[in-house]
């Protein structure tokens, strides 16, 4: 039988793998005016950071959407919008 000593080292793979994406994170949780603790330690956690890098991605790409359309020069709306 064994101890948790075995599962948490099963686990620090996944928490190595993480901080490439937590220092990425943390910059990017700085340009977007986000709290970068928080922003790196959801990503530095195994089974949670798979699910806020989805929401971090999002996010960016929200951000990302709206400079895009604040820059757009004015002109006649578009058929669609």
């Amino acid at each position: 039988m064994h101890g948790y000593g075995y599962e948490a080292m099963a686990l620090f793979p996944a928490f190595l793998l993480g901080i490439p994406f937590a220092i990425g994170n943390g910059i990017l949780a700085a340009k977007l005016g986000r709290s970068v603790f928080w922003w790196v330690v959801l990503t530095l956690l195994p089974l949670i950071n798979f699910v806020f890098l989805i929401y971090a991605f999002y996010v960016f790409l929200f951000h990302v959407v709206d400079a895009l359309k604040a820059s757009r020069p004015p002109g006649p709306a578009s058929p669609g919008t």
